[in-house]
């Protein structure tokens, strides 16, 4: 029953967090990505 119940977990945890495949993940964002972040206008 053991192995069924981590089969289960693992399936579970995939749909919640899937495989990050992107290769620029850990990247930074661009200079202009948060351009206009804190303006109030």
């Amino acid at each position: 029953m053991l192995p069924i119940m981590f089969a289960g977990a693992l399936v579970v945890y995939r749909k919640v967090f899937p495989a990050n495949n992107n290769p620029n993940f850990e990247s930074p964002p661009p200079p202009n990505a948060f351009q206009s972040a804190g303006s109030y206008n």
